[in-house]
């Protein structure tokens, strides 16, 4: 589910209707096909009702979408030949009405992800904020132009990796009323790029006329513009700024006097910001400290919106007490004595964005998911005493029944908060033997008031030889698929089904810091008909290196066990995020040692409770494990550490297969758009100048030589399949080429596989589907 609602019914506040946005990949036309899915309404007294789909739409996704938070008026905005909004609005009053309006002579493309676009509406819905890349400037050569003069080939700076062509952007209100499009000015798009707007509610005690202000992240450009996607640390703060004369008037300039004014000097990372909607607080997460790695855990801040307004009001800003801090910093979760036996404790925030709307009904608790050690779970956050509370209980149903899933799998469950509605949250919950399902979820009672269960009959069909199809599971609410594609596999029948796969968690430690694994297998062991006794082991480390293998639903990993019966091993290793900060800060300066360590570490522990005497007592039903056949997977960092495993550990891993991987450090510092991640990670915390464009020395090169996996390329013996997106501006592609020449020349079997279209992820539906495929062929051959 990329993307849902939550709105209380127009004819009775009891009732509670949920739409939801769903994405499926489409092989066939190498598409990522959206529907649209209406649920019948569910009473917010209800206990653990079935969420039945009304109805279920193919549609043209737009840019953006988005419902008012009374649900009266529905908002698309979509980019084509030309960019336009289109609202429908549904008032008792007046009955159905829509319009539209085209905006391509106000700005160029709309912005519509949750990082640089987002949107806002004020309290009585009249005015909607969004964000759209400014009208772009006509291009011309010293042949085409009037005056002589050239910039069609000059060079523009964006935000790298999935963000080409990111440059300038420029907030906008529509007037709802008027029909009416206006630009908010007085931006310096030199030095920031804007985003994320919040109007600020209205405080309902404040007696002042009504003034609107917006509340925005803006990003610093200086002195050049680095990679965004997966990089928290990038320099931001929140500004704000009063447009309320900017609305009565038909210029659509700002008040200079009253211009744009940084609200977070004090706050490194600042992002995200959120109104109660009472209008007394704003929240926003931040750190105040900052942090150099690409992740880290977040704090969270409130602001008093009444100090805000003041602003605005005087020619002064002053500062002092205006921002309180909530959720502090942890450092090390294990480090309590709250915690004597040795279990971990909250290990702080660790999320991209609170929810739009994150405030429960009494405006001073708020709602959000985050990391716990490897499961993303619902926090209450009291803005009173700062408690944190964790909501606990909510799983995904059984794919073999209407029953809760085995212990395990609700203790290790993902719950993503989709919004939130008075004190009803509504949330996609998943394990790794369960793909999503919807839940809504009562915080006054904590209980489940409605969940669906249309995917829980999904299931992976084996490969069939010659056959390039899309197959349809059908359930009575609606259709979901998975996808097929051609392999050398003998033609079959049979069905693996997830209902067949089994998960456990493990916890391990290193130096004090916490960390975890998750190991997903087969319970019942038949590979062409015949009963195995012990399985082969794939070990997927993930990229990052700070980030992490949730224990939610993940199609790559389902697939792999069930279609090789195999055990899939992925290892969250220190530095990834949902065990404290100091996790983050082990692994800089050490990537290539600790994290190898440390799958190494969870590998042999994993082995011990697996392989045990058949006299002992196996309670978990672990699979017997067959270590002379072990092999890796990985991509980015993930591909980093597999061909350092079968570098440093050649006589242990079989196979590899390698995804955009990184391998030779020094020559990458220069041609990525992350170049800041290979001083940081390679040299320490403190080796990159984050305020000018920096040149490693030659100490800093023999650093980042001495932990790149092309070190040990003379040890290396596992055949090893290389995956490559051609467009990738993250990792680049000359480093997976590189390595797969020097494994040539030193006759080491392997193969490269080139996707020309794709970029880091290689994401595109087509692309990864093949390489999946690809993937698990390799390792039949060779493991």
């Amino acid at each position: 589910f990329s993307q849902g609602w939550l709105r209380p019914g127009q004819s009775s506040e009891n009732r509670l209707h949920v739409t939801v946005s769903r994405g499926v990949r489409d092989i066939d036309e190498d598409k990522l096909k959206s529907f649209f899915e209406v649920f019948d309404s569910i009473d917010n007294n209800d206990r653990d009702a079935a969420l039945n789909c009304a109805h279920s739409l193919a549609w043209n996704k737009p840019v953006l979408y988005d419902k008012s938070p009374s649900g009266r008026h529905t908002i698309s905005l979509y980019n084509s030949d030309v960019t336009y909004l289109e609202i429908v609005s549904n008032d008792k009053t007046s009955g159905l009405q829509s319009f539209k309006i085209d905006t391509s002579a106000i700005h160029g493309k709309f912005i519509g992800d949750s990082w640089f676009g987002g949107c806002s509406w004020t309290a009585d819905e009249r005015y909607f904020a969004y964000v759209a890349m400014t009208k772009p400037i006509d291009k011309a050569t010293y042949f085409t132009s009037d005056i002589f003069e050239s910039n069609k080939y000059d060079f523009v700076d964006d935000w790298g990796e999935k963000n080409d062509g990111i440059v300038d952007l420029s907030l906008f209100v529509l007037d709802i009323q008027d029909q009416t499009v206006r630009t908010i000015g007085g931006i310096d798009s030199s030095k920031w790029t804007v985003g994320q707007p919040c109007f600020l509610n209205q405080n309902t005690q404040d007696n002042a006329p009504t003034s609107h202000v917006l509340v925005y992240t803006a990003w610093s450009t200086q002195p050049r513009k680095l990679g965004m996607i997966y990089c928290y640390q990038r320099s931001s703060k929140l500004f704000a700024v009063d447009i309320s004369s900017m609305l009565t008037t038909d210029n659509g300039s700002v008040d200079i006097k009253y211009s744009h004014t940084m609200l977070t000097q004090g706050v490194a990372h600042s992002r995200s910001p959120r109104s109660s909607p009472d209008g007394k607080w704003l929240v926003f997460l931040g750190n105040e400290k900052g942090f150099s790695t690409h992740n880290g855990c977040c704090e969270l801040f409130k602001m008093d919106s009444h100090r805000i307004r003041s602003f605005f009001k005087s020619a002064e800003v002053n500062e002092v007490g205006l921002i309180e801090k909530v959720v502090a910093e942890v450092r090390n979760p294990l480090n309590s004595k709250e915690s004597p036996s040795g279990e971990m404790l909250f290990p702080g925030l660790f999320l991209d964005q609170l929810p739009r709307q994150c405030f429960l009904s009494d405006n001073e608790s708020v709602v959000l998911s985050s990391w716990w050690g490897s499961s993303e779970t619902p926090l209450i956050v009291s803005l009173k005493d700062s408690s944190v509370t964790k909501l606990s209980g909510i799983s995904p149903l059984s794919s073999k029944s209407d029953e809760l899933a085995p212990h395990e799998i609700q203790k290790e469950s993902c719950c993503s908060i989709l919004d939130v509605c008075g004190d009803s949250l509504l949330m996609a919950v998943s394990s790794p033997v369960q793909p999503q399902q919807l839940c809504v979820f009562d915080c006054k009672s904590r209980q489940v008031i409605g969940r669906n269960s249309f995917i829980s009959r999904f299931s992976i069909r084996k490969i069939k030889q010659k056959a390039v199809s899309t197959n349809i599971i059908t359930t009575p609410s609606v259709t979901a698929t998975t996808e097929t594609t051609p392999a050398k596999s003998a033609p079959t029948d049979s069905e693996a089904d997830i209902s067949n796969l089994h998960a456990v968690v493990f916890k391990h430690e290193a130096a004090g810091v916490p960390f975890d694994s998750i190991l997903l297998f087969p319970k019942t062991l038949v590979v062409d008909g015949m009963s195995v006794t012990s399985l082969p082991v794939v070990v997927v480390p993930h990229g990052g290196p700070h980030s992490i293998t949730p224990t939610n639903f993940i199609a790559s990993s389902a697939f792999l066990a069930s279609h090789l019966q195999a055990a899939v091993l992925s290892v969250n290793y220190r530095g990834s995020i949902g065990f404290g900060h100091d996790s983050i800060e082990s692994l800089p300066g050490k990537i290539g040692a600790n994290d190898v360590a440390d799958i190494m570490t969870a590998l042999a522990a994993v082995e011990r409770s697996c392989n045990l005497p058949d006299d002992a007592n196996n309670s978990q039903q672990l699979p017997s494990l067959d270590m002379r056949r072990v092999c890796v997977v990985g991509g980015s960092h993930g591909g980093f550490l597999a061909a350092h495993l079968v570098g440093q550990y050649p006589d242990v891993f079989k196979a590899a297969c390698m995804r955009n991987p990184v391998t030779n450090i020094p020559a990458m510092v220069t041609c990525a758009d992350i170049p800041d991640w290979c001083f940081v990670e390679a040299c320490g915390i403190d080796a990159y100048d984050f305020s000018s464009s920096q040149v490693p020395s030659v100490e800093q090169l023999v650093a980042m030589q001495q932990c790149s996996p092309v070190r040990y390329i003379d040890r290396v013996m596992a055949p090893t399949l290389i995956c490559l997106g051609a467009k990738d501006r993250r990792v680049p592609y000359s480093q997976g080429l590189e390595y797969f020449q020097l494994l040539k020349s030193r006759s080491v079997e392997t193969k490269l596989m080139v996707f020309p279209e794709d970029v880091h992820a290689i994401d595109r539906p087509a692309s990864e589907a093949e390489q999946w495929v690809a993937i698990a062929e390799w390792i039949k051959k060779h493991v």
